[in-house]
């Protein structure tokens, strides 16, 4: 089939050879391509632009543990600074508050239920973000890599040595070491009434093992299954799910010492039945930190390990209720958290942090009382984000000529 251009059977003709001068009616076409314009866009699909969102971070990897979110809000540390203070911005990067520290020592920092919980010189303490009010709620020294918390509930990874996981019960007031391991705490989360966390095996055998500690009771539970020397340790829990990690395969061994462990085995276990599954294994991928947020269980998936690039990998996400799996992003060197369809993940080549959703749309935050006047961030459109379209597209514009020359056609013809 030979297509001709509509202009042929449209154009007078001018008696010359080649194309044929057109003779427009102005107004008539005028008016053709405002009624595009206005109605064009309603039946054009306009690719909405990414939800990534980069957050103003200046820190070094050795400061990123300086970063939490609750899924609502996100708290960003400034050190080093001559002001050194945690930044607490609403997911679409307006700052919300500020919350001067001490000292530039900043050991950890946790988010919960709008409010921000922080280890600073003088003990670990409570912002309520939307009243403004700080409390001391521990005046510990000790040194502190991680703060968690649900509710009621404040939890401390200590690194004294001994490793110790601390539980502060807000409304008693209290602070009681729930245990004691003889080497590092990995993977330390809390929901509910559970605390899990990954450790060296407490029987003295070889590898590590999941807990999961139930506050109410005082119980201990160590998954069965978790009890190897191929077991990483890092974790996270959802309700009555446990996601953890192993090796995919035995290391190997040089003179009688395990190396290698370039290899993953994410598994899921369900502490009411009590059943452990694997949910996805490489033999050749490096370790994912594994999380999890109701029934969807987040990891970074990288083709291989590469001490040249680390930045390879993609999110991939697990639905337990459908058992399906899910894959976005690109670029991405690690996951930091995972709160409600919030993820915050980075990149090392610069340190930078972003925020997006595992369902594709940034949480809103509504009916809030800044403690201070919000103002937008400079700087926060990632690199290779397609900047948000207006609401007529070039795509619109472009159909909307076309319409309008084409009806213009039309109208001439029947003349």
């Amino acid at each position: 089939m030979i297509c001709r251009p509509f202009w042929n059977n449209t154009y007078e003709s001018t008696g010359k050879t080649g194309l044929m001068n057109p003779t427009f009616n102005v107004p008539i076409v005028c008016s053709l391509l405002i009624f595009a314009i206005l109605i064009i866009p309603i039946l054009t699909p306009v690719c909405a632009a990414s939800t990534d969102i980069k957050l103003p971070y200046s820190g070094s990897v050795t400061d990123s543990g300086f970063i939490a979110t609750d899924g609502q809000f996100i708290a960003i540390s400034k050190a080093g600074s001559s002001a050194p203070e945690l930044a607490i911005y609403t997911v679409d990067m307006k700052q919300y508050a500020t919350v001067p520290l001490s000292s530039d020592t900043l050991k950890a920092v946790g988010m919960a239920d709008g409010r921000l919980f922080y280890a600073d010189a003088g003990g670990v303490f409570e912002y309520t973000i939307q009243t403004g009010k700080k409390r001391l709620i521990d005046s510990t020294t000790k040194p502190i890599d991680k703060i968690v918390a649900d509710g009621d509930n404040v939890v401390l990874g200590c690194d004294d040595p001994p490793q110790n996981v601390v539980l502060i019960s807000l409304s008693k007031g209290t602070n009681d070491t729930v245990f004691t391991s003889r080497d590092w705490i990995h993977g330390l989360a809390i929901d509910g009434d559970r605390i899990m966390w990954g450790c060296e095996r407490v029987d003295k055998g070889p590898g590590r093992e999941i807990h999961v500690y139930t506050i109410s009771t005082g119980t201990d539970y160590i998954i069965p299954e978790s009890k190897s020397e191929n077991t990483y340790g890092y974790g996270d829990i959802s309700g009555d799910n446990v996601v953890w990690a192993m090796r995919a395969k035995d290391p190997d061994y040089i003179n009688g010492v395990p190396v290698g462990g370039v290899s993953y085995d994410m598994r899921l276990t369900n502490l009411v039945s009590g059943r452990t599954q694997s949910v996805d294994r490489s033999d050749t991928a490096p370790l994912t930190v594994p999380f999890i947020s109701g029934d969807t269980i987040a990891y970074l998936k990288q083709p291989s390990l590469d001490y040249n690039n680390y930045e390879t990998g993609v999110i991939r996400t697990y639905n337990i209720r459908t058992g399906t799996f899910k894959e976005f992003g690109s670029k991405i060197a690690f996951l930091h958290a995972v709160k409600g369809d919030l993820i915050i993940w980075g990149r090392y080549s610069p340190m930078s942090f972003f925020a997006t959703s595992l369902n594709g749309t940034l949480p809103v935050v509504t009916s809030l009382t800044p403690t201070q006047s919000a103002t937008q961030i400079p700087g926060t459109i990632p690199e290779n984000t397609p900047t948000p379209v207006s609401p007529v597209s070039p795509i619109a514009v472009v159909s909307a000529l076309a319409a309008g020359v084409a009806g213009y056609a039309v109208l001439h013809k029947r003349r």
